[in-house]
């Protein structure tokens, strides 16, 4: 486990530092957020790479928030309640005044903004190092992670300033973004766009990439929030078509044939 100790969790959520806390009341939220990272995210071979770093390694303490993040997200609607013989009661202190129900929930929010920004940080650096980006990929879900032209919520949010609090919000508007996509992809080709994130993914993108990435992302952007987007695609497309060498799946494409 990479978190052990009440003194880690606390360290890392500083409202959980100034209450009495034993670790087995945290034990099983560790324990699941543990789980939820290892297998839905990033694949144990990752997982128990970064595992396997010094205590020092940035990478690892970033997976260790992670861990206290969603650990802390999921155990904060139940840390005062407790099981009595006539049910469920929530434990009271006379010193201290009840939060109310929307300073509760602006906790929850934040915790999930930092859960999601923690998660961005993953992604970017185990995509840009090579011995993690190996590991990475041989997760079941790592082209799921992937596969859109924003791959992380802060980046989707720059280009959208959608209103996504929490990685799995932004999950879930996955399948929006690829509709997009294949929509671009009549113009821009599929066949260059699965060459560009194919590059991305093994951390070969070529400065020409880059900025025909950057255009798409403002494109995807502009059609998710419904704005004028086509002076961009005429960019990006007279971009590809005056750099053949860079761009030779566009160029080979049906939708070169065609515009």
């Amino acid at each position: 486990m990479l978190i052990t100790s009440i003194k880690q969790f606390q360290d890392i959520i500083p409202t959980a530092s100034s209450i009495e806390l034993d670790f087995r009341e945290i034990q099983t939220f560790v324990e699941d957020a543990e789980s939820w990272l290892c297998d839905e995210i990033l694949g144990n071979d990752l997982y128990v790479a970064i595992e396997q770093l010094s205590n020092t390694n940035t990478t690892k303490i970033t997976l260790q928030k992670a861990v206290c993040l969603r650990a802390y997200d999921k155990a904060i609607p139940f840390l005062d309640l407790v099981q009595t013989s006539n049910g469920f009661a929530v434990v009271s202190n006379s010193n201290q005044v009840p939060a109310s129900k929307e300073r509760v929930e602006r906790l929850i929010n934040w915790t999930k903004s930092r859960l999601a920004t923690t998660i961005d940080s993953l992604f970017v650096v185990c995509l840009t190092n090579p011995a993690l980006n190996t590991e990475w990929q041989k997760h079941a879900l790592f082209h799921e992670f992937t596969d859109m032209v924003f791959l992380t919520r802060k980046e989707f949010l720059t280009y959208t300033d959608a209103n996504i609090i929490d990685f799995e919000q932004f999950r879930a508007v996955r399948g929006k973004i690829l509709s997009l996509q294949t929509h671009l992809a009549q113009y821009i080709s599929q066949e260059q766009i699965d060459a560009l994130l194919d590059d991305r993914r093994n951390n070969e993108t070529s400065p020409a990439e880059i900025k025909l990435l950057l255009y798409l992302k403002t494109i995807v952007g502009m059609m998710y929030v419904k704005r004028e987007y086509w002076r961009d695609l005429e960019h990006a497309i007279n971009y590809m078509t005056s750099h053949p060498d860079f761009f030779a799946s566009y160029h080979a494409s049906e939708a070169y044939q065609v515009k």
